[in-house]
Formats: structure tokens, C-alpha cells, sequence
């Protein structure tokens, strides 16, 4: 660039870089002569400068400060994950934490090599944005968007009950220790039962099965669909893509080009291959409060120049609220699955989160990964209809070390007085932690 000199500083990184040609404004010249004590005589040439534009954030300090320290406080050494603050009317992203992280003002010089191969060679990957870059497996965080296939196809309502019959745990024929499982009998089948470790209390129906977070139900209901509807379906609301940010988000993904029976299946409780990046599902998960549609995250509120001696501020550019995917869940839709999310937070899988007291819906997830399994990634998401904001939280831990940290993170969160009392090492029961 021929605007820029030896001593000129670059955006590397994020917003900085994605927006260099925006903050960055032109140096001036002027070409004078001088008598000879070095006082001006005359100007021959002058080209002034021009300031570069500024950019203002959704991003809220205090917000982005609150997420940070918590998930520091949380996680121990080998343990990563990501936060998403963001109103969900709006997309406005009001904090976007990645952990492990970096100091950034560590490339404001030149960096010496061990530094550099030491946040570089880091296991724990702290230069990643695992918020927009990292794909991970949702599963059972899914299953709302799972279940829109057989409910808009007119095959599972609120009331529905799969005529099946699951074996219970340590029974003859179930070969995994601990869990539940169901065989599905159809013609050609090949691929072994379907598991889960928690099945829905009487009645099954859906929001049974969401509150406890039962696979079998939500395979089921998949299988009826069919694979091309659950397919298509998937590609309808944003599966393969990535929404609109002004970061590069991974893009989603749900198969290979392998078409084997037991992966598509899979994705109806969240696993199998399929992967999303953390922004993308809390992109969708707007859409239950939005009447269907997904709204596009942003970052930037807007971009404005700052002139005269006055500092008077004009609006170069401002962010519009706009649709990800619009129409992907129906209002029929919408009302089955609410009350389902509610009975998540209030006596389900979400109740450690102590937030069920409130006007809040939600869902966890956990997936298995790494080799034997070893690695888990847990989810949990909360729409707090009391403050109008999406909280996310996903943190990736050895198998069974995920459950605790997610749960006191969204609380910490949502919940300004439990973070308080976290700061000054109290629990919310009133014990010392």
C-alpha cells in the first residue's frame, strides 16, 4: 500500500484488520522554504490530511469485562469455550468473549520469537476467536431446530407420543451401560440402536422430552420426517452457511458426502457431523423470540468522522437490523417449542443455572468428541425475556467437567446479584464457594 510507511500502524487482527481501509485516514505533505534561522518563508505545496473514520461498538465494557472474568474463574488449565451476549431483537452483540485468551497489545511492537511460539504453540489455542471461528458439535442445544421438520410437516405436535418401546438401562440387548436405548424397526436398518442417558417422565410428549433431553424422542421424530424433508429442511434454516457478521464466521455443516443412514439421524439430537460456530446458533436461536426470523448479529453500531474544533460527530454509516434466514419456524411452531424451553430452565436440564424463577427459556447441550470420547463440548443457552438478551455459553472440558462451569458462567451472567456474590466467593445458596 503506497500509503503506508515503515512507521505506519497496521490492523492485524479483528476489527482492526477487517476495517484497516476505514480507520486508517492519509498524511498530509507540505513542500516550504525556510530563511535561514529556520523560520517558514513560503509555502510551495500542501496536501492536508485526512483523519480516518471511527467506529463505534455494540460491545458493552462492563458486560464484556463481566463474561471475561467468569469464564476465567470458571476454567482451569485444559478448558476453553466462548460467550455470546446479544439482544435478540436487534442482533446487537454486547459482549463476545473467546477463552483462553491474549493480551492484544502484545503486537503493538515487534514480537520476539519465543513469545510468539509460546501463544502459538499453546494447546489450548488462545489466538483463536473460538466464538465466530471455532465449529463445534451442538447436541442436544439442537434439538429445537431439530424438531422443525416433524412439526411443520404436521408429524409431532405438543401432545405427540412415539409408539415406541426403549430398553432400559444394564437390560438384555443394551449394549451401553447406563443409558436407555431403542432400535429403530424399520425395513433395512443397520446402524445399532439410538441412546440416550435420560428419558422423559409420563407424560412423553415434547416438552417431557425436552426437559429431561431425551435423544430417542428426538430421533424418532427425525426418522418420520425422512432424510430429504430433515435435509432440505436443515439448508432452509441456515445449515451450510454462515449468517452475515463483520468477522468471517466457519460456516456450518451438517454431512460429509457420505450419506450413511446413522449421521443424518444423529443430527435430530444434535450430533452425528454436524458443527455450527457459537454466533450462528444464537443467530438462530432468535428466531423463537422474532416470530421466525433470524437476525443477523453485528458488532458495529456504526461508522462516524469527528470534525471542527467543536468535535462535531457525522454519521458515515449505520447498521440496520437485517434477516439471517427469515420463515423458519411457524407460529404453531413457536408455541410448541416456548413452553418446552421454559419447563428446561425451571425443573430440566438448564434448573442448575438457577434462573428458572425468571421469565427466561433455554436449553444445554452435550457432545462427546476426541479421540474415546474423552473431550466433551456443553452448551447452554438462555432468551431472558425479562432483559430482551440472548446469553450463551459453551465451554469444551474433559468428559463430565463441563456441566458445573457452563451453568455457574450463565448465571453469573444473567444475574447480576448471583455475580456479585461470585466475586465475593459466596454461592447462591449462601454457602462459601
Amino acid at each position: 500500500n503506497e500509503d503506508l510507511t515503515e512507521y505506519s500502524t497496521v490492523g492485524k487482527s479483528g476489527l482492526e484488520m477487517q476495517y484497516e481501509e476505514v480507520l486508517r485516514g492519509s498524511d498530509g505533505r507540505i513542500i516550504y522554504i525556510e530563511d535561514e534561522k529556520g523560520s517558514l518563508k513560503q509555502v510551495l505545496f500542501e496536501d492536508e490530511k485526512t483523519d480516518g473514520q471511527n467506529i463505534e461498538l455494540s460491545i458493552d465494557s462492563k458486560t464484556q469485562e463481566r463474561a471475561y472474568t467468569l469464564m476465567a474463574s470458571n476454567l482451569v488449565d485444559g478448558q476453553s469455550g466462548a460467550v455470546i451476549v446479544m439482544d435478540y431483537s436487534t442482533g446487537a452483540v454486547e459482549a463476545m468473549v473467546s477463552y483462553p485468551s491474549f493480551d492484544n497489545n502484545l503486537f503493538n511492537f515487534p514480537l520476539d520469537e519465543a513469545t510468539w511460539n509460546y501463544y502459538n504453540g499453546d494447546e489450548d489455542h488462545p489466538l483463536i476467536n473460538r466464538a465466530i471461528q471455532s465449529a463445534y458439535m451442538p447436541g442436544s442445544s439442537f434439538k429445537p431446530f431439530s424438531s422443525l421438520p416433524a412439526i411443520e410437516g404436521g408429524l409431532l405436535d405438543a401432545d405427540s407420543v412415539p409408539p415406541i418401546t426403549k430398553k432400559p438401562p444394564h437390560s438384555e440387548g443394551n449394549e451401553e451401560s447406563g443409558s436407555h436405548s431403542w432400535t429403530p424397526d424399520i425395513e433395512g436398518w443397520h446402524s445399532g440402536a439410538i441412546y440416550s442417558k435420560t428419558v422423559a417422565e409420563s407424560p412423553y410428549n415434547y416438552e417431557m422430552a425436552m426437559k429431561s433431553s431425551d435423544n430417542i424422542f428426538f430421533a424418532y421424530y427425525a426418522l418420520q420426517a425422512g432424510v430429504d424433508p430433515f435435509k432440505s429442511y436443515m439448508e432452509k434454516i441456515g445449515i451450510g452457511e454462515a449468517p452475515q457478521f463483520e468477522l468471517p464466521v466457519t460456516a456450518s455443516s451438517m454431512l460429509s458426502q457420505s450419506e450413511d443412514e446413522v449421521d443424518w439421524l444423529r443430527t435430530g439430537y444434535g450430533t452425528g457431523e454436524l458443527v455450527i460456530t457459537p454466533l450462528q446458533l444464537a443467530c438462530m436461536y432468535t428466531a423463537i423470540e422474532n416470530g421466525g426470523t433470524m437476525v443477523n448479529p453485528h458488532i458495529v453500531n456504526r461508522t462516524f468522522t469527528i470534525e471542527g474544533e467543536d468535535e462535531t460527530e457525522t454519521t458515515v454509516e449505520e447498521t440496520s437490523v437485517s434477516a439471517f434466514k427469515e420463515g423458519t419456524m411457524s407460529q404453531k411452531a413457536i408455541d410448541i417449542i416456548k413452553p418446552a424451553l421454559k419447563r428446561v430452565m425451571v425443573d430440566g436440564t438448564g434448573y442448575e443455572a438457577r434462573l428458572g424463577d425468571r421469565d427466561v427459556l433455554g436449553k444445554t447441550g452435550t457432545a462427546q468428541v476426541g479421540a474415546n470420547n474423552s473431550r466433551e463440548v456443553n452448551w447452554i443457552i438462555a432468551l431472558n425475556q425479562e432483559d430482551g438478551k440472548l446469553y450463551m455459553v459453551v465451554v469444551e472440558t474433559d468428559t463430565d467437567e463441563g456441566t458445573k462451569p457452563k451453568t455457574s458462567i450463565l448465571r453469573g451472567l444473567a444475574d447480576e446479584s448471583a455475580y456479585s456474590r461470585m466475586l465475593s466467593g459466596v454461592s447462591s445458596s449462601g454457602e462459601e464457594e
